[in-house]
């Protein structure tokens, strides 16, 4: 009897509370996945997060023309329709030797039935070619890069996001298309993008600022400068 009582009288040795590893590293991954769903709901709902948004997504278009050109050696393009608020990227022009593949034939001749966007047949011989369009002709550029070149779908700024100006050295373009290329050797396609919200002020602005030497991204809220090398920076 004694001997049960001093048992009784130790302290009971309680359970140690706390998570296990697996326990948080599951929390975590609960809140990381509620995180991925909140943040863009955010984003579609205060003009702001919009604009940031429209910001990034401009950034990484910058970033993947210009790592598809170091990586592919072909010059890769990226076209500003500052009037439509729209960007898409341009692709390297074919190369001869796929068309070549493609066509064994050469270009000398077509498939029957195949026509041209005039509704001739391609070889087709007695009516000649097909008439030259007069806006290709006088921009060699232009009719190099719409006869030659594919292109992905045009990706629209966000509702009430709208372009300012697209930079490149010294020249502003405020309206129209404005292309920008990326070199192979990394040094081309240094350039600024300027955002601002559609019904907002000077403070509602965000400047996209890509340095090709470097490959880096710059986020600034007022107008940055690209700076060029000089005469007395090349001494």
């Amino acid at each position: 009897m004694p001997a049960r009582a001093a048992r009784s009288a130790l302290p009971r040795r309680r359970r140690r509370g706390g998570f296990s590893l697996i326990e948080i590293m599951a929390v975590m991954l609960i809140l990381g996945v509620i995180l991925m769903s909140i943040v863009p709901a955010i984003d579609s709902m205060v003009p702001i997060y919009r604009l940031r948004g429209a910001a990034r997504e401009v950034a990484s278009l910058m970033e993947l023309a210009q790592s598809e050109a170091v990586g592919t050696r072909k010059e890769y393009q990226i076209a500003y329709s500052v009037d439509r608020n729209a960007y898409w990227l341009v692709l390297p022009p074919r190369d001869p030797a796929e068309d070549q593949e493609q066509d064994p034939m050469g270009g000398l001749g077509a498939p029957a039935g195949e026509s041209n966007k005039e509704g001739r047949p391609i070889d087709d011989v007695e009516h000649g070619p097909p008439p030259v369009d007069a806006d290709a002709a006088q921009d060699p550029r232009a009719a190099r890069t719409n006869a030659e070149r594919e292109a992905l779908l045009p990706k629209g700024l966000p509702t009430d996001v709208v372009f300012v100006s697209v930079i490149i050295g010294d020249e502003e373009k405020r309206t129209g298309e404005v292309m920008v290329p990326f070199s192979h050797l990394g040094a081309g396609g240094t350039h600024i993008v300027g955002l601002r919200l559609e019904n907002g002020g000077d403070a509602d602005q965000i400047w996209v600022k890509f340095n090709a030497l470097t490959r880096t991204i710059e986020y600034h809220e007022e107008r940055p400068t690209i700076r060029t090398l000089s005469q007395g920076d090349l001494r």
